[in-house]
């Protein structure tokens, strides 16, 4: 039977769970593997989609905090007055980060069930992990250094890693991954508003919010297109062939990948 975007998650985070959870039915029906690999996976997909429900849930959090305050300023002729209420960005900006992380390590299990990778730490994509963790050299000996994959996983290293260091900052201040500091508004003298920033102090700063945005989306992008190669290795036809559409990247549409049917040419 298939499942209600209702007893998923809130509306707002439908999209969330289509692409995640619904899409990735649909990829996993039309292969090779068995029921329980499928089960265990599509398991997997909704412990990622309730990661990334919160992530969106913080950040419509902070998205109207940062409207709150800076409509207040503004219709206070760019002033700060009593009626610019600060709130702690902190607990917020953690929050976001231990479910992204966590995201990452439930997004193990796609390379667990669908490659036979023994791989349970987020570190495991971000090119941080030891050798018999690392996703790129465990998967590199099962479909070899050309396979698109590979590419995908390492193009996609540079974020992750920052990603994985930052929550470390916090779990683990002063180690090597330093420390995460967070900024709040600031309203110098000559107007011009200053906003939330985050940063670890091994790294420039950036806007809190607006790269915990974009976060979130490569976060979405990733762990679809990770499930969609899956899909691929595992095809129940060498006729059955996944398509996406690219209109839907960075967007909340319902669907970005399908499964299309190739039929054979009649011979002449």
């Amino acid at each position: 039977m298939p499942m209600s975007l209702t007893k998923l998650g809130p509306p707002e985070a439908g999209f969330i769970w289509s692409r995640l959870v619904l899409q990735s039915s649909e990829l996993l029906r039309a292969t090779s593997l068995g029921k329980a690999a499928v089960d265990d996976l599509v398991s997997a997909c909704a412990e990622c989609a309730h990661r990334l429900t919160d992530c969106h849930s913080t950040l419509a959090r902070l998205s109207a905090y940062r409207l709150r305050v800076l409509d207040d300023w503004s219709r206070n002729g760019k002033r700060v007055t009593p009626l610019v209420h600060l709130e702690p960005v902190r607990p917020d900006a953690e929050r976001f980060l231990y479910e992204a992380k966590n995201c990452l390590r439930d997004a193990t299990a796609f390379l667990r069930y669908g490659f036979g990778l023994p791989v349970d730490e987020a570190s495991s994509f971000g090119g941080l992990a030891k050798r018999e963790k690392d996703a790129v050299k465990l998967l590199l000996p099962v479909v070899g250094e050309a396979h698109d994959l590979i590419r995908f996983l390492r193009s996609n290293q540079p974020w992750l890693s920052e990603l994985i260091a930052m929550r470390n900052a916090v779990e683990h201040p002063g180690g090597r991954s330093g420390r995460l500091i967070t900024d709040n508004f600031v309203f110098p003298a000559n107007g011009q508003v200053s906003r939330p920033q985050w940063y670890r102090d091994q790294s420039p700063p950036s806007l809190l919010i607006e790269e915990a945005a974009e976060l979130f989306g490569l976060l979405l992008m990733f762990c679809e297109e990770l499930m969609a190669y899956v899909a691929k290795h595992h095809a129940a036809s060498p006729h059955l062939r996944v398509t996406e559409d690219p209109a839907a990247r960075g967007t909340e549409l319902p669907r970005r990948f399908h499964i299309v049917f190739d039929v054979p040419s009649a011979p002449e």
